[in-house]
């Protein structure tokens, strides 16, 4: 999962795509966070599909620097910052 899982554009235009390339992913939650650590993007994954691509449009929110999580159960698998 370490090397299976992508943002992109680093410095997204108010919005973000998250890709996670791994076929067994089911249970995983994506959180966006904000810099006050306030959750203002979350969503649950249950798919068995080699590859996978969540367009996240952040439009709402201000610029600053977010960050992406990843987690499966309580455990978080990855953490990487955008600036949006």
């Amino acid at each position: 999962m370490h090397n299976n899982f992508s943002i992109f554009p680093d410095r997204a235009n108010r919005q973000v795509n998250v890709e996670i390339k791994d076929n067994t992913y089911d249970d995983l939650m994506i959180e966006i966070i904000d810099d006050n650590d306030q959750v203002v993007y979350s969503k649950e994954l249950n798919n068995n599909l080699n590859k996978f691509i969540e367009v996240i449009d952040l439009r709402e929110q201000p610029k600053g620097i977010y960050f992406v999580k990843i987690k499966r159960g309580e455990m978080i698998m990855k953490v990487k910052k955008a600036v949006f």
